[in-house]
């Protein structure tokens, strides 16, 4: 089985994922669809990082979003750039990815004590915008099909 369909065989509880709310940033210009029972917050950090929660309190399912502006034509998101930059950072089971088919990026495993061990993460980046989703790796159906659901909505 290839990388991606590991993913896929992963199961979250057996339902289907079911996105049917819709979060939007017009500012930013991205939006994405997230479960119905999932509340959505959104902060913004010193030096302008947006800073998302989507969560079901009652679950505790739910993932995070770093999103950071950025200004270099030639950033790019790798398993390579994400070792060179976070050496410390376990990539474990990265697949390429490309999101809304503009955004090139990685999906992958990893730990972070925050989450309780053991994270799916997607980070991407569209010339723009530098997206950094994760969540506990038990939540990766949930994780998996938001960023399916993201659009930039600023071209």
């Amino acid at each position: 089985a290839n990388k991606a369909e590991k993913l896929d065989n992963i199961k979250n509880g057996d339902k289907p994922v079911v996105l049917a709310k819709t979060f939007i940033n017009g500012a930013a210009g991205f939006s994405f669809n997230y479960p119905d029972d999932f509340t959505v917050s959104e902060f913004v950090e010193e030096g302008g990082k947006i800073v998302l929660t989507a969560q079901n309190a009652k679950t505790g399912q739910g993932l995070q979003i770093y999103i950071t502006a950025y200004d270099d034509p030639n950033f790019l998101v790798s398993k390579e750039s994400i070792l060179r930059d976070v050496p410390d950072m376990p990539v474990l089971n990265s697949a390429d990815v490309v999101v809304d088919g503009k955004a090139k990026g990685v999906a992958f495993f990893s730990e972070n004590s925050a989450f309780g061990g053991p994270t799916a993460e997607v980070w991407f980046a569209d010339k723009k915008l530098f997206s950094q989703a994760t969540a506990s790796a038990k939540y990766v159906k949930i994780l998996e099909e938001i960023i399916k659901s993201w659009k930039f909505t600023n071209d």
